[in-house]
């Protein structure tokens, strides 16, 4: 394994942070124009954090994040467990960016990012929409890696890029399949 690299802070970094925030610039680099322009965005995952700590969608609406990842096997998991200088800095700054309008979906199934309820935001209703995919369809088994495919939650996401004025309608019900 490298050695850690520093940071522009003067700070150390772990590997796993550096690899952290290079998936963060590499899934933003293709919309870094769109990005400049008011639009919506969407997270899954890994790129979440790096996009929320860089303000990656400085003019966003809104952004919608499936499973936000704070703490998950992987090249930067110790960046991401719980009191980790990475998670440390990305906190301090809030959870929210006035004008931003946030929708978060997760999963109690979620094997990854545990607990489950660390990928909520905390945030005024007006701004963001945390959703647990259970309390609208019991029975839907949907775990971390199967988020994207999931109907239930494709739904969720679609619910959520339809409000120009504020997060996912927090009495939505998707059908349940």
């Amino acid at each position: 394994m490298p050695a850690p690299s520093s940071d522009e802070e003067g700070g150390h970094r772990s590997d796993g942070e550096a690899q952290h925030r290079a998936d963060g610039a590499q899934h933003g680099h293709p919309a870094d124009e769109r990005l400049r322009r008011p639009g919506d965005g969407i997270a899954r995952s890994g790129p979440g954090g790096p996009a929320v700590q860089r303000r990656a969608c400085p003019a966003s609406r809104r952004v919608s994040t499936a499973r936000p990842r704070k703490n998950e096997l992987c090249p930067a998991c110790s960046d991401q467990q719980a009191g980790s200088p990475f998670l440390t800095r990305l906190n301090a700054q809030g959870d929210t960016l006035a004008g931003i309008y946030y929708t978060v979906i997760s999963t109690t199934h979620d094997e990854v990012v545990t607990p489950y309820q660390s990928q909520f935001l905390a945030g005024p209703r007006r701004q963001v929409t945390n959703i647990l995919v259970q309390d609208r369809c019991p029975d839907d088994m949907v775990e971390h890696d199967q988020t994207p495919n999931d109907p239930v939650v494709h739904q969720l996401v679609l619910d959520a890029l339809r409000h120009n004025t504020g997060p996912a309608d927090p009495a939505y019900q998707p059908a349940c399949v």
